[in-house]
């Protein structure tokens, strides 16, 4: 009884904390290794227009949130291709995450720490 409740208890504080267990995730190094050896998979930043126009991750394609279906549409993305989420700090990428592997894309990854962790990490952006 008791170890039940402990797991349910660590179950909650894993969804609370916004950890899913099932999202691939991409370090900020192993990203930022990829970018400079030109081996960048395909990398979404999902923030306002605004935000990215002031500093995003190098080689990032901006996607309207809002119209998200439209602007992938106009991507032409391949279900195999290796993609890379980003926003501030991580519930539209998460969003996305899930609608792309329901339409059967398989190499959909997160960034660890988002975008909040890359800049706070001093990590190189374009713009």
């Amino acid at each position: 009884m008791r170890t039940s409740l402990v797991i349910i208890l660590f179950a909650a504080f894993m969804v609370a904390c916004g950890d899913d267990p099932s999202s691939k995730i991409i370090s900020q190094q192993e990203l930022l290794v990829r970018i400079t050896d030109n081996s960048s998979p395909l990398i979404l930043d999902l923030r306002p227009k605004e935000k990215y126009t002031t500093g995003h991750i190098p080689g990032a394609l901006h996607v309207d949130f809002e119209s998200y279906k439209k602007s992938l549409d106009d991507l032409a993305l391949k279900k195999s291709q290796e993609i890379v989420l980003y926003c501030e700090e991580g519930q539209r990428a998460k969003e996305l995450e899930s609608y792309l592997l329901g339409q059967g894309f398989f190499e959909v990854r997160l960034l660890e720490g988002q975008m909040k962790d890359w800049r706070h990490s001093q990590l190189p952006l374009t713009n």
